[in-house]
């Protein structure tokens, strides 16, 4: 009738995408359970539960898992993906704790919605180390702040004053992926060499 669903909705009545049954799977046995936004398309300042959206993390792995085929793939990386998310909400203080969250947006990404298409980025680097979990650390050394210059104009727009705000399109997605990639590598290289 002309009523708008957000896209968040609509992956969510998807049934059959291979990466909306994976981020079902987490939403149903990861710590993602209950923090993940399934009506809107953003996390509100004031909502203490959510940090990520549906469509988010459905995007951010159909970008980088775009080799996913099967049903069986999709189960295969659920249970990958589940173990990591855990890893991940436990070593970063903003994905667990509100106020952190809170305070931390102003300046970084950390705690971002948007920062997940950075952290399926990262699961994909990692998912076939051995020991992945003792690198997941790594992430705490990333240039994560808003003010970067590394990502200004490509990912985040406006500044110090009026505050910072991200460019949330597939082309700045996709910017971000790649960085987020490059950057994780070499630290990673730097850790192992």
């Amino acid at each position: 009738q002309g009523l708008k669903i957000s896209s968040s909705r609509a992956e969510y009545f998807n049934q059959t995408g291979l990466s909306n049954i994976i981020v079902r799977e987490l939403m149903k046995n990861s710590d993602l359970a209950g923090r993940v936004e399934v009506v809107r398309n953003s996390i509100p300042k004031n909502d203490e539960r959510h940090i990520v959206t549906f469509a988010t993390l459905v995007n951010a792995i159909q970008l980088v898992y775009e080799d996913l085929e099967t049903r069986v793939q999709a189960i295969e990386l659920s249970k990958y993906l589940a173990e990591f998310f855990n890893e991940l909400i436990n070593l970063i203080p903003e994905l667990h704790n509100y106020e952190k969250r809170a305070q931390s947006k102003e300046t970084s990404l950390i705690g971002e919605n948007f920062m997940f298409y950075g952290y399926v980025a990262i699961s994909k680097v990692l998912r076939d180390k051995e020991n992945w979990k003792e690198y997941l650390p790594l992430i705490n050394k990333l240039d994560l702040l808003k003010s970067s210059k590394v990502w200004y104009g490509e990912v985040i727009k406006g500044g110090k004053e009026r505050g910072y705000a991200i460019i949330n399109t597939s082309e700045s997605r996709q910017k971000f992926i790649n960085k987020i990639v490059r950057m994780f590598k070499k630290v990673l290289n730097e850790k192992t060499a």
